[in-house]
This record gives C-alpha cells, structure tokens and sequence, in this order.
C-alpha cells in the first residue's frame, strides 16, 4: 500500500489482500470437511487447506506455511505429534501456530504436545464457538480490499 501511495495509485484500486491460510489435517474426512466449511464461512478471505493423513498435512505446511494448523493427533502412518515435532524441527516454519483438535489426547500426549510448541489442545467434539474464538486469536485481522495494513504497509 505504501508502495501504490508513492506512485500515486488509488489504494481504492482493487488487488486482494492477502488473507489468513489455515490447514486442517485429520483423517476423519467427514470432520476435515465440517472444519473446512465452518472455517470458509467464519473467515471467507482465508484459504482453507486440508489433508487426511500426516505425512500428506506435513508436506502441504512446509509448501504452504499457514498461519494455523488445526491437527489430530490419532491417524494411520504419521501421527500428529510425529508432525508437530517435524515442523518445530524446521526453522521456516516456526511461526505456523498449532492447535489440536482430537478425540485421542491423554495426559502424556498433551504434555509432549505443549514441549512442541503447540498452543491448544482441546477434546472433540468441539463447539463451534471454540472454533470461531481460535479463529479470532489466533489468525491475523481480515483486510479488505483497499485497507492498509495496521502498521500502515
């Protein structure tokens, strides 16, 4: 936007903002679609990425780098907090924020998940107004198209 203001464009000129990218990765297809179209309707700027496994989920945050990983921990092949430790493992990918979304957390699980670095862990079902309160915390603020960013860039 700076840039535009000092070639003298209308910052009422219409380029997309770019909005927040969550990734949901769950091997429960049905659960990963519900999340999806709760996340699209909440956040409609946002892309909403998904996975059913964990190697696949690894692979699109490393591609991707979302703003949020919303992950289960239980699923075939690599688990969830196999995939945590693999992204805490990589330096670019240390500001993606991790919230847990499983039915399968025991206390261990989450002990081990929080020394990862993950900011929540919560026990499906989860209500959608948990889901709308992450969205809110922990996604950076919708812009619309001819906003300037808060810091004014």
């Amino acid at each position: 936007m700076a840039f535009m203001r000092e070639i003298q464009v209308s910052s009422q000129t219409s380029i997309a903002s770019p909005g927040a990218t969550v990734v949901i990765v769950d091997d429960d297809a049905s659960f990963v679609n519900a999340l999806a179209r709760m996340v699209s309707e909440r956040r409609p700027d946002a892309r909403v990425l998904t996975a059913l496994d964990g190697f696949a989920g690894g692979m699109l945050v490393a591609a991707e780098r979302p703003d949020l990983l919303l992950l289960d921990v239980h699923m075939n092949g690599m688990d969830g907090v196999e995939v945590c430790r693999r992204i805490r493992a990589n330096v670019e990918l240390a500001s993606v924020q991790i919230v847990i979304l499983s039915g399968h957390l025991t206390p261990e699980s989450e002990s081990e998940l929080r020394r990862l670095g993950v900011l929540n862990c919560f026990h499906k079902p989860v209500p959608p107004q948990r889901i709308h309160a992450l969205l809110h915390e922990h996604l950076p603020p919708r812009l619309m198209a001819g906003e300037e960013t808060p810091s004014g860039s």
